[in-house]
């Protein structure tokens, strides 16, 4: 077994212990069509010390024009999973032959190179999880921004 890690919010955290699994969501294969491409589960091989951009979504303020970004990367789940299970995301975007210049715009628009994120194409179950950490150092890093 081999390490990777997810990263989530306390609210997904709750959806995902009484589900009993880790979903898989949009791969991101194509610009165009929606789940062209296999769903995943995004991990991470490495520890985050960082929060990159793609952890950050926008949570409405109380019905307002306004938004807040918000870091996904409250919780750090550790998880085991046969290597031969996951791909790294590059190598996986190539093989479902996502475009170029998507890959690009992506890994600029998400603050990270592909060849640091991993895929798996199934749930993750939560016997799966060997550890659960609550990460206040990277809550700390938030910066929010907003936008109309």
């Amino acid at each position: 077994m081999t390490s990777f890690y997810h990263y989530t919010t306390q609210d997904h955290l709750r959806d995902i212990n009484e589900s009993g699994v880790i979903k898989t969501v949009e791969s991101n294969i194509s610009s165009e069509t929606d789940h062209a491409g296999p769903d995943v589960v995004w991990l991470f091989k490495d520890i985050l010390q960082v929060v990159p951009r793609m952890l950050y979504t926008f949570l409405r303020i109380d019905n307002q024009s306004t938004s807040v970004m918000v870091p996904k990367c409250q919780i750090e789940l550790t998880i085991g999973l046969d290597r031969n299970e996951v791909s790294r995301a590059d190598k996986f975007m190539k093989r479902h032959k996502a475009n170029s210049d998507w890959i690009k715009h992506l890994e600029k628009t998400g603050g990270q190179k592909f060849n640091k994120q991993y895929v798996i194409e199934r749930n993750i179950s939560v016997e799966e999880i060997i550890a659960v950490r609550f990460r206040e150092d990277l809550m700390a890093q938030r910066k929010p921004r907003y936008a109309d």
